[in-house]
């Protein structure tokens, strides 16, 4: 990113154990444990009131929306920021999700549009 946005170091940290929390959570058992310093090289910007992370290098299509109690994984190939954090929103507050995005537009759907 062109422009260094400036994150709190207290919610960085936060953020990270709560990512580290959630994956080993969602990993099989016989995957090693990740710590909230597995996270330390990863590209991370705000969204709203939350934070995304992504792999360091940015080399994958799975990013990790990451608030106060929710962690809420996405792709840019089915998903905007915008419409991942509503819906990290509504699962965290327990409300109604928004619609999801249309599909974007591929050769199998491009004469639909």
């Amino acid at each position: 990113m062109a422009d260094e946005i400036e994150i709190d170091p207290g919610t960085l940290a936060r953020a990270r154990q709560a990512l580290a929390d959630w994956m080993n959570e969602h990993e099989d058992d016989d995957e090693p444990r990740l710590e909230a310093e597995s996270f330390e090289g990863w590209q991370v910007w705000p969204v709203e009131e939350f934070l995304v992370f992504s792999s360091p290098g940015g080399f994958t299509n799975m990013l990790y929306l990451v608030g106060e109690g929710v962690v809420r994984a996405f792709s840019y190939s089915s998903e905007t920021e915008e419409y991942a954090a509503a819906a990290a929103r509504a699962e965290r507050d327990g409300t109604e999700p928004p619609a999801p995005p249309a599909p974007a537009i591929s050769w199998e759907n491009w004469n639909d549009q």
